[in-house]
């Protein structure tokens, strides 16, 4: 199939196909990128006003003048008043205010569709039934395909109102309140009605009504309240048949474009156009609900404590909705038929929907608010760091970068939304991803976006020049055994000029997915001067491998290197000012089929040209990034780099000629010695973990720091300024840890592979030892006894019996309470590290076994031990179930997972989701409100230090080996003579009863 020589041709059928198709993707021109809106009406009002632009103010100001008398004339007030007269009691209120029979007139008289509006706010807007705007709306079928019927609905509402019960979503702590006073509030503004309780409810409606729950969500400047009347199937009740949709930042830009091509009619030139910016007050509150609707429009929110009392005792309440509900989907259709607004000043500069546009009188351009940039950087730079992405985050992440991408160009950036949704779609029991997960891909894109990415750019009057672009792979095996490929692209350029690329690659079988793209960079320069608008251009690439264009499309797929390709596709487009489209073309079609098979006879036969850019192709230097190691080995990866990627390779690009990886045969000793210090700062490098070099670092930053202060130069360090660098520290300890990472450094920018030792002065020697001799002693935190964990653990089993009888507020309270009090139990059984051990510990890392009534701890490794550790413990009950950590964590487990649909994983899948500065701040709160003294002598290695006194002095009796083992801290020896686990399982048991009996636990029952 191959053919370097280019004598063979297709067929004429063939050529024929390519042609046709090619014919066809120059008649389709530019890609349609989105749902288009009809702006006609917007177009022709914008002609209109640019005709007379001189007459518009002074016939605007007088149609004003004439409808401000109008509304003033007694006639109109008295058919109002008759109109208001006429509503139901609950809908006057909301509508009092309003001149509705001047509303009619205008309509009227503008022959507005919507001529049923007045007639709809006197009646109240529906909430159910079949709702329309009488052609505000193009019509289209109702996506949602299902409509529940209301009558039947409320046949069956007691049934639905169990199940709503047991659905019942309390507030967080701080919100309930909140969302009570809002409520209260709104009852008083005729918004709601209520209070009203059980009774009452029946009263109103009998048996036939629901209710809804209301959630809230924060915002800068307040909470708002939303009505989930999805979940009680109140929104299952309404059909609409229209396309509802508001204005965007797309429709803002149509309108530029408009009033641009409106002024060219008329021949003005340079107008500045300003930004002027609508926000809805109040929103659907403005407008009134009808009555009939009162029965499914009701929500229903937990009373906090201290609101109780005698006037009103319940802990819940149900409010009416008397407005359109926020939560509702008849609401936006309603209120957008009319709407008061809230706007801000027209200005050359604004913010609208997050995104900073700024308004020239040739462009529009788009920018990222600089604050919410900060903040989806930071929240990206912790999720990547932490490798764990909840569903719900992943939502909220994917719609804050997807209003982001929007100032990106071309939008660049939504093949990588796919992960993110796919996670918040199907990720249910899934937080944590790996290096390779598409999440992980996904993030490292947007954080190269949020900064790398050039921002958007929308000349107004002008339209983006499109091309299209056909690529092919083509890959054989010659008559030697050698892998052999080419590479074809056909672009089509907007003078209808058509150019084909080839290019041979003779190294080794490329991945077909490797290619798309990557070549048709080479022919920028084409391109460019086709498309002399600067302001950048669409790219239409047909691509024959499905597999290739999904991997475009989506941004991953399950090849390392087809994802490098896709990653650094779309930085190139986005780079370089490029609206990306990729469509797929078959085989027979693909007219870049023959430059990849040299078939160029062929091609100038059909009147291509041959390309004349000399060109590099890139994709050697974007798929390295498939073979460089994965964060989180870094060891093994310094050590590789190391070892081979010597100086030398750096040099290649400067003439220096690559030596052969292994030494020839008569290496002379003095070669070897080089070999040697070459690699000496590498060698020194790999021989450390990542931790290490973080903790040498601080004392290399603070000698440097140094240095700066006093004007002297760091490297190479002195001796004299070293020994009085070591004088400024307050403890030996400190002074003897940094002196060892500026040693480490020293040696790694003077390299050596001798034994001798750096910085080793009897200067240095006399500095540490005043230092010891003047260091104050450590200051020892206090350990926490078995009696006072005992004391914690009764302490939340009381609060639980209070909270049980309590609003759902106050159990959620009590969970967080009892999750700290066994983390406290568990950090003692286990005699684990609270920072580094125990508020690390996923989901994952505890398992149980209940036929043997034990649970076992697995981490990575331990301070002392850089290996994976077991730690396994017995149920205790049999000396104290109030200390059993076994019974305990499966309660909690059962209890964090029962809660608001898993609140482990909502806490990012960790059993103790806590900052160590958070723990120790809860832990001395819980110390005093049991009243033990001085609780700043307390902190989270006190749960470690107080376990191993007990098994010694508190009446645990133990030996040192069963110290050492408890704590892990000992010397491994001691395991090739016994099965450890075993040992410690039965020997904590045993501990724990001896505490018991000699008294650790008095005062139980106190």
């Amino acid at each position: 199939m191959f053919d370097p020589g280019g004598a063979n041709s297709p067929p004429s059928e063939r050529l024929a196909q390519i042609e046709q198709h090619i014919h066809n993707a120059r008649a389709q021109g530019r890609p349609t990128l989105g749902v288009k809106k009809d702006h006609a009406e917007v177009s022709e009002l914008l002609l209109s006003i640019a005709k007379e632009e001189a007459t518009i103010t002074a016939k605007r100001e007088h149609a004003m003048r004439q409808w401000e008398r109008r509304a003033r004339d007694p006639e109109v007030q008295t058919r109002n008043e008759q109109i208001i007269a006429g509503a139901a009691p609950e809908v006057k209120h909301a509508i009092q205010h309003m001149n509705l029979a001047l509303l009619d007139e205008m309509l009227k008289h503008c022959n507005h569709e919507d001529t049923t509006l007045v007639a709809e706010i006197t009646a109240g807007f529906r909430l159910t039934g079949r709702l329309t705007s009488n052609g505000v709306y193009r019509p289209r079928q109702d996506p949602r395909g299902r409509h529940l019927d209301k009558e039947q609905a409320l046949d069956e509402a007691p049934k639905r109102r169990e199940e709503l019960d047991k659905l019942a979503r309390a507030c967080d702590g701080p919100y309930a309140e909140t969302l009570w006073d809002q409520a209260q509030q709104d009852a008083l503004d005729h918004k709601l009605l209520g209070p009203l309780d059980e009774q009452a409810m029946a009263l109103k409606f009998g048996d036939r009504w629901l209710y809804s729950h209301r959630f809230p969500k924060p915002e800068a400047t307040k909470t708002r309240a939303i009505d989930d009347l999805s979940q009680s199937q109140v929104n299952d009740m309404c059909v609409i048949d229209e396309h509802l949709y508001l204005d965007d930042i797309d429709s803002l830009v149509n309108t530029a474009q408009a009033a641009y091509r409106a002024d060219a009619a008329y021949n003005v030139k340079n107008r500045q156009y300003l930004l002027w910016r609508g926000d809805h007050k109040d929103a659907y509150r403005q407008f009134p609900i009808s009555p009939t609707d009162h029965s499914v429009a009701s929500i229903r929110l937990p009373v906090p404590r201290e609101k109780r009392g005698p006037t009103w005792p319940h802990s819940s309440g149900y409010y009416v909705h008397l407005r359109l509900p926020f939560g509702a989907r008849g609401s936006m259709l309603h209120y957008s038929r009319i709407k008061e607004e809230k706007t801000m000043l027209p200005a050359v500069e604004g913010k609208l929907l997050g995104i900073k546009l700024t308004i020239s009188p040739s462009a529009i351009t788009m920018d990222v608010d600089e604050q919410r940039r900060q903040k989806l950087q930071e929240q990206l730079r912790v999720v990547r760091q932490n490798k764990r992405l909840s569903p719900t985050l992943a939502g909220k992440l994917a719609g804050k970068l997807g209003f982001a991408g929007t100032a990106f160009w071309g939008k660049n950036g939504r093949a990588f939304l796919r992960a993110l949704y796919n996670r918040a779609a199907r990720g249910r029991y899934q937080s944590g991803f790996d290096e390779k997960h598409e999440i992980a891909r996904a993030l490292d894109w947007f954080q190269w976006a949020l900064v790398h990415c050039p921002r958007r750019r929308i000349p107004l009057g002008q339209q983006q020049q499109a091309s299209t672009i056909y690529t092919d792979a083509e890959f054989s095996v010659n008559q030697q055994g050698a892998m052999t490929g080419r590479i074809g692209s056909v672009i089509l350029l907007p003078n209808n000029a058509t150019r084909f690329v080839e290019l041979a690659s003779a190294y080794r079988a490329v991945h077909e997915a490797r290619t798309p793209l990557h070549h048709w960079l080479a022919d920028k320069k084409a391109l460019g001067e086709a498309h002399k608008n600067p302001e950048g251009i669409i790219v239409t690439v047909y691509i024959d491998s499905t597999a290739a264009q999904f991997c475009i499309r989506k941004g991953s797929s399950r090849q390392d290197d087809m994802n490098a390709l896709a990653a650094e596709t779309w930085k190139m487009s986005a780079a370089n000012n490029i609206t990306l489209w990729t469509e797929h073309v078959s085989s027979e079609e693909n007219g870049a089929d023959l430059p990849s098979r040299n078939m160029i006879t062929a091609c100038e036969a059909m009147g291509w040209q041959a390309s004349p850019v000399q060109y590099d192709v890139p994709w050697r230097k974007w798929l390295a990034a498939v073979e460089a190691p994965i964060e989180g080995d870094y060891k093994r990866a310094t050590r590789r780099r190391a070892l081979h990627q010597p100086a030398w390779e750096v040099q290649k690009g400067k003439g220096v000629v690559e030596p052969p990886t292994v030494p020839l045969a008569g290496t002379s000793t003095k070669l070897l010695e080089d070999l040697l210090q070459e690699y000496a700062a590498g060698r020194k490098l790999a021989s450390i973990s990542s931790s290490t070099l973080k903790t040498y670092l601080c004392g290399a930053r603070n000698y440097a720091k140094f240095c700066h202060a006093i004007g002297r130069a760091p490297f190479p360090p002195e001796s004299e300024v070293v020994s009085i660098w070591l004088i400024t520290f307050r403890r030996a300890t400190t002074a003897k840890n940094y002196l060892t990472g500026l040693r480490f450094f020293t040696k790694v920018l003077q390299p050596s592979h001798s034994t001798a030792s750096a910085l080793e002065t009897d200067a240095i020697q006399d500095s540490l030892h005043v230092l010891k001799l003047v260091t104050p002693p450590p200051e020892k935190k206090l350990g926490i006894r078995l009696s006072v964990v005992a004391m914690i653990q009764r302490r939340v089993d009381k609060l639980w019996g209070v909270a049980r009888e309590g609003s759902k507020y106050e159990i959620k309270a009590v969970i967080e309470e009892g999750r700290f009090a066994i983390a406290g139990l568990v950090a003692y059984t286990c005699a684990l590290r609270v920072g580094s051990e125990l508020l690390t510990l996923y989901e994952e890392q505890i398992s149980f076994d209940t036929e043997a009534r034990t649970f076992s701890i697995h981490l990575p490794y331990r301070k002392n031990i850089r290996a994976p550790v077991t730690i396994e413990r017995p149920c205790v009950c049999a000396s104290d179930p109030t200390i059993c950590a076994y019974h305990r964590l499966i309660f909690l487990r059962r209890l964090l997972s029962e809660a608001d649909g898993g609140r482990l994983r909502q806490s990012f899948g960790r059993w103790f989701p806590y900052t160590l500065t958070k723990f120790n701040k809860k832990l001395r709160d819980v110390l005093g409100a049991l009243g033990v003294p001085n609780t700043t002598a307390y902190a989270s290695h006190s749960f470690r230090r107080g376990s191993t006194q007990d098994i010694t002095s508190g009446g645990g009796r133990a030996s040192l080996t069963q110290v050492l083992r408890h704590q892990q801290v000992a010397s491994a020896s001691y395991r090739q003579y016994l099965d450890t686990r075993e040992a410690e399982k039965l020997e904590f048991g045993q501990l724990v009863a001896a505490i018991c009996d000699e008294g650790a636990v008095q005062g139980a029952n106190d």
